[in-house]
């Protein structure tokens, strides 16, 4: 589940980076949408 929503994650902020530049895409939505999908996604165990 965490690889879908980090792949889901990475196209929202591409697209989201282009959509700063084309006035067609809405940007900072689809990349706040990107943001959102990595917030649910467990975070790496942290070992020293």
């Amino acid at each position: 589940m965490d690889i879908l929503l980090i792949t889901l994650c990475g196209i929202c902020l591409l697209l989201g980076l282009v959509g700063c530049l084309l006035p067609v895409l809405p940007g900072p939505p689809l990349a706040y949408i990107g943001m959102v999908f990595l917030y649910f996604t467990t975070p790496p165990p942290f070992t020293v």
